[in-house]
């Protein structure tokens, strides 16, 4: 049975939101001030705090950052109860580490949703932090035996990564559950930027870093107002105070990635995926390589998706008339170099799913600039090419000197429109 601790200064709402969650099958405890809420924390095993933000001797806001400084209580949620509606002092709440908000007076569907999600989440923390543990133990078990236990620690590892990669993937359903727009949009972007940082990038561990960031870079609008994230997403013009507040979505959105446990670089990618290339964008008018690579190539990919999927325009949008309106932008609002790999791969992508029609070719007509429509083979048998490879001079050189000693016996086989070009 999960435990929750209500608290506030006031009698008549403990009893009502205990009469609400007991029924549920929640086992309730309460606290009239936040002296006392910190002392039953220490006491007994909660797995969620409702808290009262307008108290006397220590505010919700406290008791919050005091909770989310220690190590054993940081990973409980936190849900504070306001009728504060300023978007400071959200942003003040997240920036302490509460969870989530319900705003008096309290819906109690939306109570009882809310709780159950939190609730959720927190069992998959516990179940994630135990499985970490035990995996650490093993670990530490095995060193000693590397040489013979090297597969199985190996294995260890991928577990462990594929486990903080999964808690990561959970991370963004959630955020579907506010807005199934910028899950999809999210989604589409991270796509696209795998590619890219694949070309432009040459660590493997800032190719994961960049992919992270592009599943969660919009992950600040969830905690915008409704109607302000309804107006960017139908692509409304925003008032002046609208458009400061919509711009601190990328700020919230760095607060709440460096609670999901992951690398500071992440995070900054988040804030900066709205910086322009010549200083003029936001938060922090940072330009040229200033900004982190990861962002650069966010940037592009977002931008590029929020068009072709016509979400800020009532017309519809080819892959021609937004590739045209990115090269404007390119050093201005774009890294020119990674724009330019960016149209490559568009304009090549593009190129096949209009013409995936083959044609076989002797290797005598082999040439630069063609895309192979099937593996290619050599007379061992050996795999010298894999499909959708296009042709390069090094290419080209590396089959003329493997056809003197291991040569390609059959026809090659290539895309029709790549032959013609």
């Amino acid at each position: 049975m999960s435990k929750i601790l209500i608290v506030d200064d006031k009698h008549k709402n403990l009893k009502l939101l205990e009469a609400l969650l007991e029924p549920e099958g929640y086992e309730v405890i309460t606290a009239l001030d936040g002296l006392k809420a910190l002392k039953i924390v220490t006491e007994e095993k909660i797995d969620l705090i409702l808290l009262d933000v307008m108290m006397p001797v220590l505010n919700g806001f406290e008791v919050t950052r005091r909770l989310k400084a220690l190590e054993k209580t940081k990973f409980i949620p936190i849900v504070l109860i306001t009728a504060l509606k300023e978007s400071e002092n959200r942003i003040k709440g997240i920036e302490v580490g509460c969870d989530d908000f319900l705003s008096k007076p309290v819906d109690s569907a939306e109570l009882i949703v809310r709780v159950r999600s939190l609730l959720k989440v927190k069992a998959y923390h516990d179940h994630m932090r135990n499985y970490e543990k035990e995996l650490e133990s093993k670990i530490v078990e095995r060193t000693n035996k590397i040489q013979e236990q090297k597969e199985e620690l190996e294995k260890l590892y991928n577990d462990l990564e594929n486990a903080y990669m999964d808690s990561i993937r959970t991370f963004t359903t959630i955020i579907e559950f506010k807005s199934s727009y910028i899950g999809n949009h999210s989604k589409r972007v991270t796509k696209l930027v795998k590619y890219i940082a694949e070309q432009v990038c040459k660590d493997e561990r800032e190719k994961k870093y960049i992919e992270i960031a592009a599943l969660l870079h919009d992950v600040g609008k969830v905690l915008l107002e409704d109607t302000l994230l309804d107006k960017s997403n139908k692509g409304e013009s925003l008032s002046k105070t609208d458009k400061i507040k919509y711009e601190q979505h990328v700020i919230l959105g760095q607060s709440i990635v460096r609670r999901v446990k992951v690398e500071e670089a992440i995070g900054l990618m988040v804030r900066h995926h709205h910086e322009n290339w010549d200083g003029t964008g936001y938060p922090d008018k940072i330009k040229q390589e200033a900004i982190p690579l990861g962002a650069r190539i966010i940037a592009i990919c977002d931008a590029y998706d929020t068009f072709i999927n016509n979400t800020l325009s009532v017309k519809e949008s080819t892959s021609e008339e937004v590739i045209e309106f990115l090269k404007k932008g390119a050093g201005s609002c774009f890294d020119p170099q990674i724009l330019k790999a960016f149209i490559q791969y568009i304009y090549t992508t593009k190129t096949l799913e209009q013409d995936k029609k083959e044609i076989g070719i002797k290797f005598s007509e082999l040439r630069i600039g063609m895309i192979l429509s099937r593996d290619l083979i050599v007379a061992s048998g050996k795999l010298l090419l894999s499909k959708d490879q296009e042709i390069s001079k090094g290419l080209k050189e590396k089959i003329d000197k493997h056809q003197q000693t291991d040569p390609i016996l059959e026809d090659i086989f290539i895309y029709r429109s790549s032959y013609l070009n």
